[in-house]
């Protein structure tokens, strides 16, 4: 389990199962999500990343420019009456990462696994303006 701006040591895997939860206020239209494959300085990492405008049309995406992949976003649905809450379902399996948020919005990108931290150095951080975030990560059974 993490909190908003801790870094969690996750270099001993690359398949990862993560649930991110935050609260957000409607004032706030600065992104916020987490970083995977993130080296401690963040000088590297794949984004996971939710952003809303001041009108709260909300979108959520994965941005893997960094390490060599893409960015995508797709429209950020919620459940009725659930505007303000985020639920992010990330699996990070080697080069892939499959999003689900609020258990409505699929995607999935591909990194090319270039720019990854050294060894011993990767690990996952909650980032941005979410009024509440936590996070719990496991690895993958293979």
């Amino acid at each position: 389990s993490s909190t908003l701006g801790e870094w969690l040591n996750t270099s001993s895997t690359m398949q990862l199962e993560v649930k991110a939860e935050f609260e957000y206020g409607s004032s706030s239209n600065a992104p916020f999500g987490l970083n995977v494959y993130a080296s401690p300085d963040l000088t590297t990492s794949t984004e996971i990343f939710v952003t809303c405008s001041a009108d709260s049309i909300c979108a959520c995406g994965i941005d893997a420019r960094s390490q060599g992949g893409k960015r995508i976003t797709a429209p950020l649905l919620f459940q009725p009456g659930g505007e303000g809450h985020v639920s992010l379902h990330a699996i990070v399996d080697g080069p892939i990462i499959e999003l689900i948020a609020n258990n409505r919005t699929a995607m999935l990108v591909f990194t090319a696994y270039k720019n990854l931290p050294p060894a011993g150095k990767s690990g996952l951080q909650l980032f941005g303006a979410a009024v509440k975030a936590s996070m719990s990560a496991w690895e993958l059974e293979v």
